[in-house]
């Protein structure tokens, strides 16, 4: 056993010899499968961060980090989109747009208001489209969502 220490890096013999030592060392995983948090925070926390800060490669991958968005943070992704001139936009707000449909059984007239306010984004209509997707978020008892700058 002493040749094959010697055999190997300094290291690794120093592993060998105190195996209980390393232990400390070795990130412990969880087995219940809680995400752990990062530095950083919550993979939320980092979302509306970047939301706030106007940072949409961050908030993709925040968002993609928490699978499943709520309807409000995908409003905040939607307006993101929308102010970085992206072409996920469109597809985004349709999809935003269906899920509060399907969700809240809205009429025909309160998706194409949504529809409205989604296309007024960005024009000199923007405040009151703005006004318009925040006031359906409180009328159907949604969080507010975070707005980009």
């Amino acid at each position: 056993m002493p040749e094959i220490k010697q055999a190997l890096q300094p290291e690794a013999a120093r592993l060998i010899a105190s195996p209980r030592s390393t232990l400390s060392s070795v990130p412990s995983r969880r087995p219940s499968g809680i995400a752990t948090m990062t530095s950083q925070g919550t993979a939320h926390g980092r979302f509306q961060r970047a939301i706030k800060g106007g940072h949409l490669l961050a908030a993709e991958m925040a968002a993609r980090e928490m699978g499943a968005l709520s309807l409000s943070d995908s409003v905040s992704l939607v307006l993101l989109y929308q102010r970085d001139g992206s072409d996920k936009f469109e597809r985004a707000a349709q999809r935003w747009i269906r899920r509060v449909q399907v969700r809240h059984s809205l009429r025909r007239r309160e998706v194409e208001m949504l529809r409205g306010a989604m296309s007024a984004l960005g024009t000199r209509f923007d405040p009151v489209a703005l006004d318009a997707l925040l006031g359906t978020c409180r009328e159907l008892r949604l969080p507010l969502p975070t707005l980009p700058p």
